[in-house]
């Protein structure tokens, strides 16, 4: 299964967001979780999708500067 996940960090980057979810689209993400916060408070969304079983899945995120700004492994 493929899981995506989408992050900006205001509700005014919406062409950026948009764009996000026309790439998993492409890919057929199964489920795609999505969050409007900060790099720098708790992103509740990305630790649930990290979460979420998937044997044999990937996580996909278009950008990787939605992860890495701050971001600890649980």
């Amino acid at each position: 299964m493929i899981i995506g996940y989408a992050r900006t960090s205001t509700i005014d980057q919406t062409a950026g967001f948009e764009a996000q979810l026309k790439e998993f689209q492409a890919v057929k993400c199964k489920k795609v979780f999505r969050e409007r916060v900060s790099s720098v408070t708790v992103r509740a969304q990305l630790e649930v999708a990290l979460r979420v079983p998937h044997p044999h899945g990937n996580v996909v995120i278009p950008c990787i500067r939605n992860v890495e700004v701050s971001w600890k492994p649980p």
